[in-house]
């Protein structure tokens, strides 16, 4: 959301847990109890709504990408595969959907555990079927990687249920917007286009403006910081309405505008 290094250091520690305060990430689980004390209260007054949390319809299509490409053979080595279930559990729990989407980093502690697993099953198969079954994971593996992995982007196409690639027109404009920002200044961007500006002492995720003194807005980018949330959010009626703020602050003048990209000055920057 933003960095600023020059902060006076806080006499408290950062991490809520260390200063008294409750995790944000427990946003995440607030229908499920909100901690981990509560979803374990819940277990035994409400289980009902526990096994709701973990039986939904996306919950359930996550674990199927998840034994797709190793096409369910790391059932034959459970004890192995039962110890990414801890994981598993705090993602399906998740009101965030990103944590039940195989291609977020929310299932690293789950892979090595039922690729492994998927290794020892094969080995315990006779050695003709271990043959096939190695090779129809591989085989699985691959086209499934094709098809939802970032391959296709190198052939001009988007991913299975992946963005689609950006047009040359927009990929110009938020170019020119990104050069127009001089280099060290505080500046408050879109998320694509603040990852062109994030190398310098004072950065902001709209819409945050803090120190900021140029503002880069791309009106086709919804994601925003949000103080419920520890990651961005998808809100793009707060990007226009931020830019449209902005727009009308006669401390802010406006220096470019092409594609839904504007950049914004401070008018005694």
């Amino acid at each position: 959301p933003c960095s600023d290094k020059s902060r006076p250091r806080r006499k408290k520690p950062r991490v809520p847990a260390f200063s008294g305060e409750d995790s944000i990430f427990y946003g995440f689980y607030g229908h499920v109890g909100g901690s981990p004390q509560g979803v374990i209260r819940m277990v035994f007054t409400d289980p009902v709504t526990i096994l709701g949390a973990l039986f939904e319809v996306h919950d359930i299509v996550y674990v199927v990408w998840l034994g797709l490409p190793l096409l369910g053979f790391f059932l034959l080595s459970p004890g192995l595969a039962a110890v990414a279930l801890p994981q598993l559990l705090a993602n399906g729990l998740s009101d965030f959907r990103s944590m039940t989407d195989p291609r977020y980093h929310s299932v690293a502690a789950v892979i090595p555990f039922v690729i492994a697993a998927t290794v020892f099953g094969i080995a315990r198969l006779g050695v003709p079927r271990r043959t096939f079954a190695s090779a129809a994971v591989l085989v699985s593996s691959a086209v499934l990687a094709l098809i939802v992995g970032p391959w296709p982007r190198a052939v001009g196409m988007a991913p299975l249920g992946g963005r689609p690639t950006l047009p040359p027109a927009r990929v110009a404009a938020l170019s020119d917007a990104v050069l127009l920002v001089p280099k060290g200044v505080p500046v408050s961007a879109s998320n694509t286009a603040g990852s062109h500006l994030s190398a310098r002492r004072y950065v902001y995720s709209i819409p945050n403006l803090g120190r900021a003194e140029w503002v880069v807005v791309d009106l086709n980018d919804p994601w925003v910081v949000s103080a419920d949330s520890p990651i961005l959010t998808n809100h793009p009626e707060i990007v226009r309405s931020f830019a449209a703020k902005i727009g009308r602050d006669t401390s802010w003048r406006k220096v470019f505008g092409r594609e839904g990209v504007l950049v914004f000055r401070r008018a005694a920057a």
